[in-house]
């Protein structure tokens, strides 16, 4: 039992640092209540009264042990108990019978965790049992619950590796295997057969014996399902085989690209999040699974994460089915435009040019299409604490270079790799919801899926995503699938937020944006709406924070000027604003934000908010000039050209202006406000 307790109170005390997916930003809990006890694992926070509780949690359900390669998986279900807060694991071999609940632990699993890998156990006929014992936070224990599992012999022979479905046509399944280095094998059979996996060479009809890695089976039945089994042989028998599922179907239906930069800080969450998208695929049917393909190309760092060979350069992933959470077992690929000891710059545009490229080439035929951008990130927008110069941050930085991705970058490589609109363009890092990102891409892609705040580390629910997905799912009902499912796994949290927004109503939407402008600067009440913005929900965490992200709710400012009755705002403003909730509830298609953020979960009929914009606090110095000075970024201009290198980027669409010295968009009206001619802070004029 003491031995638990040390290991708990290490557990709260690193777990209450929680990372987000915002360079340079963590979040600290801190508790003081000499009346509770109070435990902290990673971002969940459990408080109760010593003396009340005496009762255990429920046991966990539907627990399993299962193999994987050489390792075994143990699952499980968490039991709906409110104060339920984890569950230590126990293991002993050959059977049960001494095991209790004061048995010592191998593993404590957090409240969250229903899956756990022993990576500790011997592939030679042994018998493990599992004992999992949920407890609460007074430390209450429930009786166990157990399972066991019989590992194979090492005498049988080995067996092939990443056994797996390439594609399928509608009469055709590619099968593909990596047959062992080790060993006496002289090659493979493959068994098939249409009503379950042949368990021998003789219980089905075999359609392969040789030492190649592919095979192409023809002549199949469309929408049938086929079992096979591989079998490595020699002359004194044959491995216990490997088995892998396949339906004739050429409907491919979803490619997943993701851009996963994983060069910095956010390396273990990007192998995690890779583990999330083989489990999830794992849960899939077959019948769907085979329709959809996810290829991940990853760049890792150093010293953040030293597992799955602690390799630290950029590779591409085929993701393959898999139950495990923590061993990548994935289809490393070869013969792309770089090799599996590539370093590249995930910070430059090229990159993700040659990926999207390399996916039509190799993954072609497929009907929809998403690219997710997985990084840091931080809007259209500079930080900097300079009006001379600026470290732009956007998305995707590359640590080994110093790089990073801007909004017109990846304009540029969609506008280059697609002659019509992308159907998902995602966007798996911090404070990307805002207008002015949405606009950027009103013509190259369908939906976009964004956060407008800051995202906790792990990022998005690709588990709970991609084995959701269903037969023929349209882009609309997968960007509202992505926000559900982020809304599920941040259950606990009260900052996350995520919109999916479609790009049709953008150019809309910034028109009645622009003619708010007009109409808040011709009321003629700056410190009133001055007033007004600091009260509206925004994203930034305190003054100097909002001169580099200068971040507002766009549907929180409307409302409260729509519902403004003290300060005599005229109905043409007020209608302005509600013209702009309007075509708000036309773009967002979904939207979600925890309890401290808005607290909205839902359609954009109900929720109304879900995206940011640019409002100035230029009426604010830092540094005895106004913050308005540090945002030359925000303009249509190239502001290299204009201002010299090291003035990255500007280029943002949405901030027009035509210097006529007339507000007529909501560029002008920060410029009218905050930088009049002679002031010089920001490019143009209004």
């Amino acid at each position: 039992m003491k031995n638990l307790l040390i290991i708990i109170a290490i557990m709260t005390f690193i777990s209450s640092v929680i990372f987000s997916r915002c360079a340079d930003e963590y979040f600290i809990l801190e508790t003081d209540n000499e009346t509770t006890t109070t435990t902290t694992y990673e971002n969940y926070t459990s408080t109760s009264q010593l003396t009340n509780d005496t009762l255990a949690p429920n046991n966990v359900t539907n627990l399993a042990a299962s193999l994987d390669e050489n390792e075994v998986v143990i699952t499980w279900d968490i039991p709906t108990d409110k104060d339920y807060i984890g569950v230590k694991i126990c293991k002993q071999e050959n059977n049960c019978d001494n095991l209790d609940v004061d048995c010592e632990p191998i593993w404590n699993a957090l409240y969250t965790d229903t899956t756990w890998v022993d990576t500790n156990v011997d592939e030679d006929g042994k018998t493990y049992c599992y004992m999992l014992v949920t407890f609460d936070a007074n430390f209450n224990y429930s009786k166990g619950s157990t399972t066991t599992i019989t590992m194979p012999d090492k005498s049988v022979l080995e067996d092939v590796t990443n056994f797996y479905i390439q594609n399928s046509g509608n009469d055709s399944i590619t099968l593909n295997w990596l047959i062992p280095t080790s060993g006496n094998i002289q090659g493979v059979i493959i068994v098939r057969d249409t009503t379950g996996y042949p368990s021998d060479p003789d219980s089905g009809t075999v359609i392969y014996i040789g030492n190649s890695a592919s095979y192409v089976d023809t002549n199949l039945m469309e929408g049938q399902t086929y079992y096979y089994t591989i079998f490595t042989y020699n002359n004194d028998g044959y491995s216990i085989g490997k088995q892998a599922i396949g339906i004739p179907d050429d409907n491919k239906q979803w490619l997943f690209m993701i851009y996963l930069d994983a060069d910095n800080d956010l390396e273990p969450d990007g192998i995690a999040d890779i583990n999330e998208m083989e489990y999830g695929l794992n849960q899939l049917s077959v019948s769907i699974r085979n329709k959809i393909k996810i290829v991940v190309l990853i760049d890792r760092s150093s010293g953040y994460d030293n597992s799955n060979g602690n390799w630290d350069v950029s590779r591409i992933y085929e993701i393959l089915p898999d139950a495990a959470n923590s061993t990548i077992n994935s289809l490393l690929k070869t013969g792309w435009w770089g090799t599996t000891e590539t370093e590249l710059d995930m910070g430059v545009p090229a990159t993700l040019e040659n990926f999207i490229n390399y996916c039509h080439t190799n993954y072609a035929g497929y009907i929809n299409e998403a690219l997710v951008l997985w990084n840091h990130g931080a809007g259209a927008r500079s930080k900097t604490t300079s009006n001379i110069k600026s470290s732009l941050k956007e998305i995707c930085f590359d640590d080994d270079s110093g790089n990073v991705l801007y909004i017109d970058q990846i304009q540029s490589a969609i506008s280059s790799t697609y002659s019509s609109k992308l159907n998902i363009l995602g966007m798996d890092a911090c404070l990307m919801g805002t207008v002015e990102v949405a606009y950027e891409f009103r013509n190259l892609v369908k939906y976009l899926v964004f956060s407008p705040n800051t995202e906790w580390s792990a990022g998005w629910a690709y588990d709970l995503i991609f084995s959701n997905i269903l037969d023929n799912m349209t882009d609309r009902e997968l960007a509202t699938l992505i926000v559900q499912k982020y809304k599920e796994a941040t259950a606990m949290e009260t900052t996350e937020t995520s919109t999916a927004v479609t790009t049709e109503n953008l150019i809309t939407l910034k028109s009645k944006i622009d003619y708010l402008a007009v109409k808040i600067y011709n009321e003629n009440k700056k410190s009133v709406i001055e007033t007004i913005r600091d009260n509206t929900i925004h994203y930034y965490v305190d003054d100097e924070d909002s001169i580099s992200a200068p971040y507002i709710e766009l549907g929180d400012f409307c409302e409260q000027i729509k519902n403004n009755i003290l300060d005599g705002f005229s109905s043409q403003l007020k209608t302005a604003a509600n013209d702009v909730i309007t075509e708000l509830t036309n773009t967002i298609i979904y939207s979600y934000a925890g309890s401290s953020m808005g607290d909205y979960y839902g359609t954009g009929s109900i929720t109304k908010k879900g995206l940011s914009i640019f409002f100035s606090r230029g009426n604010l110095d830092y540094d005895s000039t106004s913050h308005y000075s540090y945002q030359w970024w925000y303009t249509t201009e190239d502001t290299v050209s204009l201002l010299g290198t090291g003035f990255l980027y500007g280029k943002i669409d949405f901030c027009t202006s035509n210097q006529n010295l007339i507000v007529e968009s909501w560029r002008e009206l920060f410029e009218k406000w905050y930088d009049q001619p002679g002031n010089g802070y920001t490019p143009g004029n209004y």
